[in-house]
């Protein structure tokens, strides 16, 4: 079994939630939820823009307003073991990477594994989550540049360079085509023992997963690997968004996806 604690970076709307599902389905898992948001948006290392973010939505978050990525670091460290022969996990958005806070020496201490997803879907998704919380105030706003497209190949190149780690990515139309290959695969390349029952699982909304109301539904209403498009209650569905925005930034973000793609995992 791995010693290191396994980080799964990711673009949102990506299916990394439905992944971080299936992984708390192991009972060798301690499992972490976006543990670096605190520190981005709200914590002692905030990078996040107020302009973007309204003094309401930091009174709703339940994010911890103090954080580092030190101590939020240290909490995923700490649980690794501990004592019962459990992996840390968390998956993690890429826009949380932030070179200046992130050393090589707390980057080395962890595992790091990507998932990524065409910017077609991507965008698309981010765009409808994004405009249909707007209503109750959980989100006021698309910003293309919060795909962490740029984010998650830094953070590859960056752990690329450590002597510890061995690039893992997975692809999230491959996971939804096959999900026991690849989620079985992914677990043999991080060390984790794969069994088919990781593949299902009851539809509830986890206490972690409510720091950020609306974006984890679909996720909460899952019990497996199921594709969505959205559409629920008459609203549109991801294919049928049309919107410059989204198709300036599936442009710009393309490239980027095909490199990662050239050197996923293929099952």
């Amino acid at each position: 079994m791995t010693t290191l604690p396994i980080i799964l970076w990711a673009p949102p709307r990506s299916c990394s939630t439905a992944f971080e599902r299936a992984i708390a389905e192991n009972e060798k898992t301690t499992v972490f939820h976006e543990h670096f948001a605190d520190p981005y948006y709200y914590g002692v290392d905030r990078f996040h823009g107020t302009n973007k973010t309204t003094m309401d939505q930091v009174d709703k978050s339940l994010l911890v307003r103090d954080s580092t990525y030190e101590r939020q670091a240290n909490e995923m460290l700490a649980a690794n073991g501990d004592g019962r022969e459990r992996v840390a996990f968390t998956k993690e958005l890429s826009i949380y990477y932030q070179e200046s806070k992130m050393s090589p020496e707390m980057l080395r201490q962890f595992r790091h594994t990507f998932l990524i997803r065409s910017p077609t879907k991507v965008m698309k998704s981010f765009w409808r989550a994004a405009m249909e919380n707007a209503s109750d105030g959980s989100s006021t706003y698309f910003d293309a540049s919060e795909a962490g497209f740029v984010e998650i190949e830094a953070i590859m190149q960056a752990v690329e360079g450590l002597d510890n780690q061995n690039i893992v990515i997975i692809d999230a139309d491959d996971l939804m085509a096959n999900p026991s290959a690849v989620v079985g695969k992914f677990c043999d390349e991080v060390g984790l023992e794969f069994d088919p029952s990781m593949l299902s699982w009851e539809a509830v909304m986890p206490e972690s997963w409510k720091k950020w109301p609306g974006w984890h539904d679909d996720a909460a209403r899952s019990t497996g690997f199921v594709r969505r498009s959205g559409g629920a209650g008459g609203k549109k569905k991801d294919d049928e968004i049309d919107s410059e925005a989204v198709t300036n930034a599936i442009k710009a973000t393309q490239p980027i996806y095909d490199r990662m793609y050239a050197r996923r995992i293929i099952v």
